[in-house]
């Protein structure tokens, strides 16, 4: 068997027995061990076996290497450290851990059980006023991991359960319990507990039907669990549920079973029962059976207990003096409720839940609003050194496309001038060679003369633009004049291709001479071609055939 086989064993057996978790719940390993964590301190009473405990499950966590079960069960060790630290240094040691922690996490249910533990600490400590922002803060950090998918959301539903039930919003404590029991009857808190607390809740709210059949299915959960205790617990709420309607003696027999079951068990719940008891006795007129359940505990009541058991038995009390005539401590008895009830409203005051609650709403609209504004700048400066990159970019790409227009441009002249050089070499040679053959004409000399007009037949063959030399010679005319012959066609459709060659060639100022040569035809008839687009197009002038770029 394997370390971590070896470790799950041990915590599957410590869940099993110590917490009474159903052992069918199907949670991943890592869900496991935050629900045993979870779960473990809430034992934290028993001392002697808790670092035990703790010990188990830290071999869990190193074998799982799970970030997140692993910060869960960091901040439980460090809790439990700052709450038994002996010194103030040890506890500022233990403290800058749990923030630690809390700064370090990137998961935000770590932060929010980050402030149940603070919360839970202030209230044991009945700083109730330190404990609210905690659990609020919580309550909005858990809201915004959607804490409701967690498998073990209901361990946080309890504690707010608690909050809003101690300072008195019980609609809001009952929807809590009602959120648990839509969950599975698996997680940590199982539905017995859940039944209990939304029929409290009932009771408060004076709902007495929906608090009866609240309590009824809360006892058929502890059966079904064959859990005792809590069934007792259940039956003494359903009791005390008879007893506030004037129902005293069918309040009595649940109540006795209550008090006898958990006199061991859970003592504190069974102390309370045994006023509940005494309240019943002295409205039945058996005041002196009444005398023997108002004795006081011989421990000291847990916090949970506040300001519950202080205010049953300050009017348990009361009522018990009264009705044995000794209206002087009854009286001082009264006076302890009426004082207890005013600080209460001072304290437990729902009012605070509600308005710190819309303070942190408030806070958190507008952290949200500058997170928002804050974004907005990013994007905005984002978008402006991505336009200042993208002009940039734009006018590199326009430089280097200019520059690469003006080399092809520059080359493109090159070659043109090249071009128009050679044939006006030869059209030089024409001339020449015709004016020697016109003088060999005139002398009578036969000289050469063959050879001569064999050779100026080849220049002029050369000089005329055959249909690939057009082609060629276009090529090289657009890259000088884009979109030149696009343009001429498009304003003067009717003019024929002879003609538009003609203008091509008007373009580059050569000689009606040279142009003829080129064009095959004579230079008068390139004068009676330009003479007659003049006349059938007034506005074709040559300076509109011009270019600035013209060379």
């Amino acid at each position: 068997m394997t370390n971590l086989l070896k470790a799950l064993y041990i915590i599957s057996f410590f869940i099993a027995t110590i917490f009474e978790t159903n052992a069918q719940i199907s949670l991943s390993p890592a869900d496991k061990l935050i629900d045993a964590t979870l779960n473990s301190y809430h034992r934290d009473s028993e001392k002697t076996i808790y670092p035990k405990i703790l010990d188990s499950l830290q071999r869990v966590s190193d074998n799982l290497k799970d970030a997140r079960a692993s910060e869960y069960l960091q901040l439980v060790k460090a809790q439990h450290l700052f709450e038994t630290a002996k010194t103030l240094a040890a506890k500022d040691k233990y403290l800058s851990q749990l923030r630690r922690i809390f700064n370090e996490t990137e998961f935000a249910e770590i932060k929010g059980f980050y402030y149940i533990l603070r919360g839970q600490f202030a209230f044991g400590e009945k700083e109730f006023a330190e404990s609210l922002p905690f659990y609020l803060q919580a309550k909005s950090l858990l809201e915004e991991a959607s804490y409701d998918s967690l498998p073990y959301a209901t361990y946080f539903y309890n504690h707010f359960f608690d909050v809003y039930y101690y300072f008195e919003d019980f609609k809001t404590a009952a929807e809590f319990c009602e959120k648990a029991l839509k969950k599975p009857d698996l997680d940590l808190y199982s539905h017995y507990g859940y039944y209990n607390n939304l029929g409290l809740c009932y009771i408060k709210l004076k709902e007495y039907k929906k608090a009866e059949k609240a309590f009824k299915n809360g006892i058929l959960a502890s059966r079904k669990r064959n859990y005792k205790n809590f069934e007792a617990l259940v039956l003494g709420n359903l009791g005390n549920l008879h007893r506030l309607q004037g129902q005293y003696k069918e309040a009595l027999p649940p109540l006795y079973a209550d008090a006898q079951i958990n006199d061991k068990f859970i003592p504190e719940n069974a102390v309370i029962s045994r006023l509940y008891i005494a309240q019943c006795l002295i409205m039945t007129d058996s005041v002196d059976k009444a005398k023997q359940f108002i004795a006081p505990p011989k421990f000291k009541m847990p916090v949970w207990s506040y300001p519950n058991y202080d205010l049953i038995k300050f009017e348990t009390l009361a009522m018990y003096y009264d009705k044995v005539r000794d209206f002087r401590q009854g009286g001082m008895y009264k006076d302890s409720l009426l004082n207890l009830k005013e600080t209460l409203k001072v304290k437990l005051d729902s009012k605070k839940l509600i308005v710190m609650e819309s303070n942190l709403k408030i806070e958190h609209e507008r952290k949200a609003f500058e997170y928002k504004s804050h974004i907005r700048s990013l994007l905005f400066t984002l978008l402006l050194v991505l336009f200042g990159v993208v002009v940039s970019l734009m006018n590199k790409k326009r430089k280097q496309n200019q520059q690469k227009l003006s080399d092809s441009l520059e080359k493109a002249k090159i070659e043109m001038e090249s071009y128009l050089r050679v044939i006006k070499e030869k059209n030089e040679q024409i001339e020449r060679i015709s004016r020697e053959l016109e003088k060999s004409n005139e002398e009578n000399s036969s000289m050469g003369i063959d050879e001569k007009n064999i050779y100026l037949a080849e220049l002029h063959q050369s000089v005329i633009l055959t249909k690939d030399d057009w082609d060629e010679f276009k090529v090289l005319f657009e890259q000088l004049y884009p979109n030149f012959f696009k343009d001429i066609s498009g304003k003067y459709p009717d003019l024929t291709s002879s003609e538009i060659r003609l203008l091509a060639l008007e373009k580059l100022n050569l000689s009606s001479k040279v142009m003829g040569n080129m064009l095959g035809i004579l230079p008068a008839s390139i004068r009676k071609t330009r003479y007659r687009l003049r006349r059938k197009y007034p506005d074709l002038t040559l300076s509109q055939i011009a270019d600035e770029n013209d060379f």
